[in-house]
């Protein structure tokens, strides 16, 4: 029985014409890797990024959708829920959550005191309200500074310590 397979694969093989040449795709260049790597013309009409992988095309998306190119793009504002704003600023070497936006009232503060913030200094809502981040209530203070001014208040026990 394994003569007669092997014998119908072999009159099947010889039957088959080859094409060579006739491909019409193209050898395309990753532009992330180098790598050459061969596309389909059916994949090149259908596929804007044409990459050797899935890890390269990840990286040219990431390029292409950044900031406002993203279609999710909101203007660069961020509000947190305890009313926070965080403002797009991936230059901004203070530059937090993944390294790209910064609190609004820092980059306020920063431009009132006429340099950058330190590590070590606290922006201040003289009225509390963290929402509220004009110039006349905002206070550029070590952090020692702030909490005396928010532990004043706080009721003590005999011994001095904080209830």
């Amino acid at each position: 029985m394994n003569g007669i397979q092997d014998k119908k694969k072999l009159e099947f093989a010889q039957n088959v014409k080859v094409h060579i040449g006739t491909r019409k795709g193209k050898n395309l260049i990753c532009p992330i890797c180098g790598k050459e790597f061969y596309r389909k013309r059916r994949d090149l009409i259908k596929t804007k990024q044409n990459a050797c992988s899935y890890k390269c095309s990840g990286e040219i998306k990431k390029m292409i959708y950044k900031g406002s190119n993203n279609p999710k793009w909101r203007g660069g504002k961020i509000q947190r829920s305890d009313g926070r704003v965080f403002i797009y600023a991936p230059e901004h070497p203070n530059a937090n959550l993944n390294g790209s936006h910064i609190l609004e009232y820092r980059l306020i503060a920063e431009k009132k005191i006429g340099r950058m913030l330190t590590d070590k200094e606290i922006v201040h809502h003289k009225d509390g309200d963290v929402t509220n981040n004009g110039l006349d209530n905002l206070d550029v203070i070590t952090l020692s500074e702030h909490a005396k001014i928010h532990n004043a208040n706080r009721p003590r026990n005999a011994l001095g310590r904080f209830l």
